[in-house]
């Protein structure tokens, strides 16, 4: 007869592997490469597909936080669904957002919005927007590339001034 014993402790790389899988997973991150995807692979009802983006959006990245609540999202738009977007937000300054972006995001997310040049490394290639309450939330800021198709979304930790 065969005996299986059990030890009451988990072996040390059973903990350290819970530790990296629960770190993984905390930030989530998805790609698809249209909206119809990210609906039909359920990110509506997750939150991270609001309705108000539009149904036109492609290569869609999106990554939430788990313990916060927080989500950041890149698509591309054509510019007549940018502008139909532009229409339910209001402009804001670089100085009034505050903004912590996505753990583990590689390449996909914001750098390519900050100039490149000596002489300012400050400086923000994007028009930046909040939303008005009605339908994008108080907290959602968008920054829309200036060079390219590209917009980014995200909630600010508060609300933007």
């Amino acid at each position: 007869m065969i005996r299986r014993t059990m030890s009451r402790r988990p072996a040390p790389w059973a903990l350290a592997m819970t530790l990296v899988l629960s770190a993984c997973f905390e930030q989530p991150y998805r790609h698809y490469a249209t909206a119809a995807d990210a609906v039909a692979a359920g990110e509506a009802q997750r939150g991270w597909l609001p309705a108000w983006v539009p149904g036109s959006a492609r290569d869609l990245h999106m990554q939430g936080d788990l313990d916060s609540n927080q989500w950041w999202l890149r698509a591309d738009l054509t510019p007549a669904a940018a502008d139909s977007l532009r229409a339910v937000l209001e402009p804001v300054s670089a100085d009034s957002v505050r903004y912590r972006s996505p753990r583990r995001s590689g390449r996909w997310w914001f750098e390519s919005l900050i100039q490149h040049h000596p002489e300012n490394d400050g400086g923000l290639n994007a028009h930046l927007f909040r939303g008005t309450g009605t339908p994008t939330p108080r907290t959602t800021v968008v920054a829309f590339d200036r060079f390219s198709p590209t917009i980014y979304i995200w909630t600010s930790a508060t609300r933007v001034r």
